[in-house]
């Protein structure tokens, strides 16, 4: 069996770094056995300091490992003379868009769970994957959007082949998915909030999650990748709970917020439930449409494709020209870092497969 070796520059060890590197520690070995695909990883950079050993981190014990000032450049450079080197970036750091040009240029693919990239104005957002033909190395970013869920995959190949993609729904965050799902079983909005949060499938501000920003990012993806030329101030967004909730919890608590909000919350799914109808938060990209770009709650009947969501599921509908009458449909977990650390080290294997 040939053996191949790729050295790997992991930026970031949160939440989904961690994930990355406990999967890596548990598989690598049955990587090698299985296909001789050996994934080392050099360094482990964080804001201040990168544990790094140029022949591969001992992945049980890396945080005993000898570190030096985090330095992304010289790092970049560093494993740019190692064999297929790769930059993977499980941050959700802004500015990363220049740190990938730069690895592209030195030889290395990137493999990245950060949307914040690839919600750049558009010619900066042109300029990266320009910088990607140029050199031939190539950016995989399919978790930015479904976690481990193939949703990017899909829709480009179907533009790819010249298919027309007519709408594209989407329930893309666990967190309020499980909270769509909990108000429309009955349950209480503040206790729905403080379940998701117990469970630690919010944010450490659970506005953040209600708002609808990080879902507004994600179908800026998806709509990019149908060629819309579009801004986040593009997109059309109504947040999971009114704006006047999120300003209370500003000036008062979120609990208080979320209590006030509670009545007139409970009645609207109560009678949707009576009706045989139910909330789901989606984003909606319709590219022929004067709204091209919407997120918010969506009232659903019975038949709709997100009606099943159960908890944190994820789901994406396309629905396209030559399917007809047929939605594809790709549904599974939606949220939390294993999940989408599973999600990079398929990236990973694809990148140097």
């Amino acid at each position: 069996m040939t053996r191949a070796t790729a050295h790997i520059l992991l930026l970031g060890s949160g939440t989904v770094g961690s994930s990355l590197l406990r999967i890596l520690a548990r598989r690598r070995q049955v990587m090698v056995d299985a296909s001789g695909l050996d994934l080392r990883v050099v360094a482990i950079a964080g804001r201040t300091e990168t544990a790094f050993v140029r022949a591969g981190l001992d992945l049980d014990r890396w945080r005993e490992a000898p570190r030096r000032p985090t330095d992304i450049p010289a790092l970049i450079e560093v494993v740019a003379g190692l064999e297929r080197p790769l930059l993977v970036d499980c941050t959700a750091s802004d500015g990363m868009h220049g740190v990938y040009i730069r690895a592209l240029s030195r030889g290395l693919d990137v493999v990245t769970a950060n949307k914040n990239p690839f919600v750049v104005d558009p010619a900066r957002h042109a300029a990266l994957f320009a910088a990607a033909r140029e050199t031939r190395r190539r950016i995989f970013y399919e978790t930015t959007v479904g976690a481990d869920l193939p949703v990017l995959a899909p829709i480009i190949d179907r533009v790819r082949s010249g298919d027309t993609i007519r709408l594209i729904e989407g329930s893309l965050s666990g967190t309020l998915g499980f909270l769509a799902d909990a108000v429309s079983r009955g349950e209480g909005l503040p206790a729905a909030v403080a379940e998701a949060r117990a469970r630690g499938y919010t944010e450490p501000d659970p506005t953040e999650d209600l708002s609808g920003r990080d879902v507004a990012r994600k179908a800026l993806i998806l709509a990019r990748e149908l060629g819309l030329r579009l801004t986040l101030e593009d997109v059309e967004l109504e947040p999971f709970v009114p704006s006047t909730t999120l300003a209370r919890a500003r000036e008062a608590s979120l609990e208080v917020a979320l209590a006030e909000a509670a009545p007139l919350f409970a009645a609207r799914t109560e009678r949707l439930r009576k009706e045989g109808r139910l909330i789901r938060y989606l984003a909606q990209v319709q590219p022929l449409s004067r709204t091209p770009l919407r997120v918010g709650p969506v009232v659903v009947g019975s038949d709709h494709p997100a009606a099943q969501l159960r908890g944190t599921e994820a789901l994406v509908a396309i629905h396209s020209e030559r399917a007809g009458d047929v939605t594809i449909v790709v549904r599974g977990p939606g949220a939390g870092g294993d999940a989408t650390a599973s999600g990079v080290l398929a990236d990973i294997v694809r990148a140097v497969g």
